[in-house]
């Protein structure tokens, strides 16, 4: 039986398991978290703190945080920096196109930014150019 019992351990890297594959989160559920999202980023600009967590956001959605995170990665395809960035930069090119005052600096401070490497490095991520390039386009 012990045999029996370690081939059948042993063979097991041959059927590759998917990772949480039995813990998807149904879709009614994924519907209502994006629903709840696009609420908290889009109108209340939650975004725009630069001390939001994972944890701040699932509890105004009143789920766990790795709940979260599971749903942004497998129906979104990103994780939640990645997420917060991608709104924080669509902000800031909003900003970018519709105001000349504030310098590069400011307009990555006020979308949420702690730093202008992070905010630099993260636009140039998600818009494949520089801020500066991206404002100098527009003209």
């Amino acid at each position: 039986i012990w045999f029996f019992k370690r081939r059948k351990n042993a063979l097991s890297f041959l059927s590759p398991s998917v990772k949480y594959a039995n813990k998807k989160i149904a879709i009614d559920e994924a519907s209502s978290i994006a629903d709840r999202l696009n609420i908290l980023f889009g109108k209340d600009q939650i975004h725009i703190n630069p001390h939001l967590k994972l944890s701040d956001v699932a509890s105004q959605l009143e789920i766990k945080p790795h709940a979260l995170s599971q749903y942004l990665n497998d129906n979104v395809g990103m994780s939640f920096s990645n997420y917060i960035n991608k709104h924080r930069i669509d902000t800031a090119a909003k900003m970018l196109r519709s105001n000349d005052l504030f310098t590069l600096e400011a307009i990555g401070k006020e979308c949420g930014f702690m730093s202008n490497s992070t905010f630099y490095a993260a636009f140039k991520k998600n818009k494949e150019v520089t801020p500066a390039q991206f404002k100098k386009s527009l003209k």
